[in-house]
């Protein structure tokens, strides 16, 4: 698996989990689900310039994020969450919305992974 895709950890998922594999993997299974049609919802209201539906879902991904451990993207969704109620967002706003996406895409490549190896 490439580097840059290790950026999730399953340490709390496994502790909510008590070893319990079948849990494991569907919340994997939803957290993909779930989380895919909101970056689709973002992507499309980045295109919109919807800053109050970005600063929405920013808001609804926190808790997803922290089953993988993708705490990295605690603070990119807390600042894309503040600027919900600006009419012209920093620039920086934008280019952090972007990563995000792109971190929550490779997470999902290893998600992937990971539930294939399980099969």
């Amino acid at each position: 698996m490439s580097e840059k895709l290790r950026s999730i950890n399953l340490s709390y998922l496994k502790e909510l989990s008590g070893g319990n594999i079948g849990f494991e993997t569907e919340m994997l299974n939803l957290y993909v689900s779930e989380v895919g049609s909101d970056v689709e919802e973002l992507e499309k209201a980045q295109e919109e310039q919807n800053w109050a539906k970005i600063g929405y879902l920013a808001h609804k991904l926190k808790s997803s994020i922290q089953l993988v451990g993708l705490e990295s993207l605690v603070s990119i969704l807390t600042a894309l969450e503040a600027v919900r109620h600006n009419e012209a967002p920093a620039a920086h706003d934008n280019e952090s919305l972007k990563q995000l996406i792109l971190q929550l895409h490779h997470s999902f490549d290893e998600i992937a992974v990971i539930l294939n190896e399980g099969k």
